[in-house]
Order: structure tokens, then C-alpha cells, then sequence
């Protein structure tokens, strides 16, 4: 569609949806990496049951969609026993299948399976994971149109989710920080999405980093935490719904007296509890003081 200047000034835009924000924006490639048994399938099936079921995310809005999980890293026999731990939820399916070897096409019966998950019309598409699909040199640039082009022309509306590894680690011990884009191969991979998120070790815990957005402010690292290989919680989530609570019930008190019985509840000092109270009081939706920083 061909528009003026004067065209864009009249139009009247809302905030891109999200079905789950600021991570997954609508019809968007998001790209997420992190080290092998970091937690991605973990997080990734975490989300497809929080989108399916349309329930909100450690608090963050979602928006209920239907999920296909395309996994070609893990056999069936492996991630199936993990996957039974967890909840079900609705609208999520499963395809197993063999790596792709893009640009070269996939053999028939494996067209037939990819055409099938089509037909369900997802919302939203995880592919697990990003090696497994094509048989290009990583590091050239125009791979990632490739494969990203791909699976567009397969899933047309939906939001894809490309689970990626990182390069090998660097004999500098001093590269490799929080804002480094660490993932295997090319930058493109990350230039060419609208998400870029990182799921990193952090101490006994993981932090996931959003690296590079297109539709949402900045936000915080989210402190996640996986307990027996699949089950996934957030402490600092736990924290902000303690304080909710305790704002709620003490909506009249002074702000000393409700920061000291946030510092009793956390068990942290009342600096800290103000910093909380803070940044549920500059929320302005459910989820959004993830995106105030932290001085």
C-alpha cells in the first residue's frame, strides 16, 4: 500500500498485541538462545502452556492463542516423560519430526506432516531448534532470510520462534557480558528478527534478557528458576505479588509503614522494599514494572 506522509500523520495506531509481553509480539520472529540444558525447552514449553491456556505469565499479560511446537532436536522418547510433568493445556500440539535441511525441500512425507500443523492455523510456532532446519553456513548473512522466508511462507500469520545455541565460548574471560549477543553464527539471525531474547546461568538461577526489541521499552533481566529439569518460577515475581498483596491490604497506611511490612515479608532491607512498592506504584498494567530499571 502506497501512503503520503500526510496519510501516516492521520492514521490512528494502537500498541502492537503481544501474546505474551514484551516477549512475543504478534506475527514477529523472535530469536532465543542460551547454553545447551540452560532451561530453553523449559521456558519454551512454559509459554506455549501460558499462550494455549491464555493465563498470564509470572504476571506478564497474555494473550490466549493457538500453540505448535515443532521439535526436531529431541526425540520423542525423551522429551515426552518431561513434557507429562508439567500441566496440560489446551490449544497446544506437538510435531516431531526430522531435521530440515533448508534451502533443499523436505521429502514428501515430511511436506505432508509440515502442511498438517499448518492447517491448524497457529498463532504462535516454536521450532526447536535453529540448526535443525537448514543446511547453510551460520555465519553468512543471508541465511537467516532463508530460513526465516521459509517458514513464513508455511506460517503466514503466525509468531515464530526460532530456540538457537551460542557460539562457542571465547577464551577471553572477559567477553561475553550481559549485552553481548552470544548466539551462534551470524548477526543477521538477531538484525533479522523483531524479538532477540538470551536465557543465561545466573548463579543457582537464569536470568532471560531481551536484547533486541521492536515493540515493547526496555525491560529488566527476569530471574527465573527451574526446579527438576522442567518446572520454571520466578522469584522476582513472587516478591512483586507479596508486595501487591500487602499494598492492597494497607492501601491507607503511610508509605513507611507499608515499606517496613514489605521488608518483613522479603526479609530484605527497606531500601529495597521501597524500590518494590515503587515500581508496583508506577505499573501502569499488570506486569509492566518489569520494564522500570533499577538504579
Amino acid at each position: 500500500m502506497l501512503l503520503s506522509w500526510d496519510d501516516l500523520d492521520s492514521k490512528t495506531l494502537t500498541e502492537p498485541p503481544f501474546f505474551i509481553w514484551p516477549y512475543i509480539p504478534e506475527r514477529s520472529i523472535v530469536l532465543l538462545w542460551g547454553k545447551t540444558s540452560s532451561g530453553k525447552s523449559p521456558l519454551s514449553w512454559s509459554w506455549a502452556r501460558a499462550i494455549g491456556s491464555g493465563e498470564e505469565w509470572f504476571g506478564l499479560p497474555t494473550r490466549k492463542g493457538k500453540v505448535l511446537y515443532i521439535e526436531m532436536d529431541t526425540p520423542e522418547v525423551v522429551a515426552v516423560p518431561r513434557i507429562q510433568k508439567l500441566e496440560s493445556a489446551p490449544n497446544v500440539w506437538f510435531l516431531f519430526t526430522q531435521p530440515l535441511s533448508l534451502p533443499h525441500p523436505p521429502p514428501e512425507e515430511q511436506l505432508k506432516e509440515l502442511r498438517e500443523a499448518a492447517a491448524l492455523e497457529p498463532d504462535v510456532v516454536f521450532i526447536n531448534t535453529l540448526r535443525k532446519v537448514h543446511d547453510l553456513d551460520d555465519k553468512d548473512s543471508r541465511a537467516p532470510k532463508v530460513v526465516y522466508s521459509w517458514f513464513q511462507s508455511f506460517f503466514p500469520l503466525s509468531s515464530l520462534i526460532f530456540i538457537h545455541h551460542p557460539k562457542k565460548v571465547p577464551s577471553n574471560p572477559d567477553h561475553g557480558g550481559p549485552d553481548d549477543e552470544t548466539f551462534s553464527g551470524s548477526m543477521a539471525w538477531s538484525n533479522d528478527a523483531q524479538v532477540g531474547l538470551r536465557l543465561e546461568p545466573h548463579g543457582k538461577d537464569l536470568r532471560l534478557w531481551l536484547h533486541k526489541r521492536q515493540a515493547s521499552p526496555k525491560v529488566r533481566p527476569l530471574p527465573l528458576r527451574l526446579a527438576e529439569g522442567v518446572y520454571l518460577s520466578s522469584p522476582l515475581y513472587d516478591e512483586m505479588a507479596q508486595v501487591e498483596t500487602i499494598l492492597e491490604r494497607m492501601a491507607s497506611a503511610p508509605a513507611s509503614l507499608r515499606d517496613a511490612e514489605i521488608a518483613k515479608a522479603l526479609a530484605c532491607s527497606p531500601a529495597t522494599a521501597k524500590r518494590r512498592r515503587l515500581l508496583i506504584e508506577a505499573a501502569l498494567f499488570p506486569g509492566r514494572w518489569l520494564e522500570i530499571d533499577e538504579t
